[in-house]
């Protein structure tokens, strides 16, 4: 590289608040000491986090629009920049950067293109997945963010195993140390001392499963007459969700808190965490919620198997089934000794499996492969990740 720093521009759509975006925010922080000149291209819109990464003075840029055959003009504005950046890697997230950020990157020459995928996308319009066949050649790895999204988009997408290791969403687990008190976390979000406080991080979407979680709630809630239920974040489901909470006669007991970045606060003042997902990647609000010590009670669905030991280190019950989520909440709710065992369990698991150095590690390993020419991937299959997930 000529005695330059090797410099890396992550693509996505938009940077507001989510796993994906998260990760990406610790890149931009953290990348710089081990080397790496890192930028971020936002498309279409910014966001909550986008604000934070230019608030650091970290390099970003946003380019309005939304490339595709919408808005060619867009598509040709990142062509453009990414011929002037002159980046070694460029690396995508999320569908629409992951399509229209590679082809750009193709096109203005650069050497090594990595694309992220996170999730498992039933849904996925045939056009995106023919498009994501004819890049597969083209791109140097794409890296899934768990094993069963490995499965699912190795096979979708005909990208072979051995070009899409597993690297797991990871947690900069030091951005949640020194939050407020148990007490004082309930005192700032006006939640009583002695209440048994559930709760789940997630936007409002289909994926996140709301529906079932406030169906399960108000299972236990005749149980539990002190347990309540906080919901953080925001999304295109909130007004039929409030219309949910009326329905179920729920009232107060369920809080909608919108957005909050506090998320050390968030966690401090709950007792369960609960993420009731029709469908995963890995979820990043649930390995949080673990590496804080809570016990988590999830769906079996995606990396949530691979990242947690139901009855050891969670709870994990059938998506959709709202009676057998209410079960395990209950079971946990009850049992104050339970909680904490699981809790414990799930810190020391998640701190092991999921810290953010040990992923910095194997990304930049990843980056200067690519850059090589290595091969320098693991047998098929095996996570780049030492310690797997």
């Amino acid at each position: 590289m000529n005695g330059r720093r090797t410099r890396v521009v992550y693509i996505c759509q938009h940077l507001d608040v989510g796993g994906a975006e998260e990760l990406i925010a610790a890149y931009m922080r953290r990348l710089p000491e081990r080397g790496f000149e890192v930028g971020t291209i936002c498309l279409t819109r910014a966001g909550r986090i986008a604000r934070e990464i230019e608030a650091s003075g970290a390099r970003f840029w946003l380019l309005p629009g939304e490339p595709g055959p919408r808005d060619p003009l867009a598509f040709l504005r990142l062509v453009r920049l990414l011929r002037a950046l002159r980046p070694d890697v460029v690396h995508t997230f999320l569908l629409v950067a992951g399509l229209y950020g590679r082809l750009a990157a193709l096109l203005a020459g650069v050497p090594v293109i990595v694309a992220t995928e996170a999730n498992v996308y039933a849904r996925k319009a045939p056009r995106h997945i023919w498009l994501e066949r004819l890049l597969g050649p083209f791109t140097w790895r794409v890296v899934a963010s768990s094993k069963a999204v490995q499965r699912f988009a190795s096979r979708q997408t005909w990208v072979p195993i051995e070009k899409m290791p597993v690297l797991y969403n990871a947690i900069d687990f030091e951005a949640l140390a020194g939050g407020p008190s148990r007490a004082e976390a309930r005192v700032r979000l006006g939640l009583g001392a002695d209440e048994l406080v559930v709760g789940c991080i997630g936007r409002l979407t289909e994926q996140k499963g709301y529906p079932v979680l406030l169906d399960a709630f108000a299972l236990v809630a005749p149980r539990f007459p002190e347990a309540r239920l906080v919901v953080v974040g925001d999304g295109p489901d909130e007004p039929r969700l409030r219309q949910q909470v009326a329905a179920l006669n729920l009232g107060e007991r369920v809080r909608l808190l919108g957005v909050r970045r506090d998320l050390a606060t968030i966690f401090a003042a709950l007792d369960v965490f609960a993420l009731a997902s029709r469908w995963e990647g890995l979820p990043l609000a649930a390995l949080e919620a673990m590496g804080y010590g809570l016990p988590v009670v999830t769906t079996a669905v995606g990396g949530s198997v691979e990242a947690i030991e139901s009855g050891e280190s969670g709870l994990l019950v059938p998506p959709g089934d709202a009676a057998a989520f209410a079960a395990a909440l209950a079971r946990l709710l009850g049992d104050p000794e339970l909680r904490q065992r699981l809790g414990q369990e799930a810190r020391a698991r998640s701190r092991a499996r999921f810290g953010l150095e040990v992923h910095l590690e194997r990304l930049a390993r990843l980056y200067c492969d690519g850059l090589a020419g290595s091969p320098g991937d693991p047998s098929p299959g095996v996570p780049l990740m030492a310690t797997g997930r």
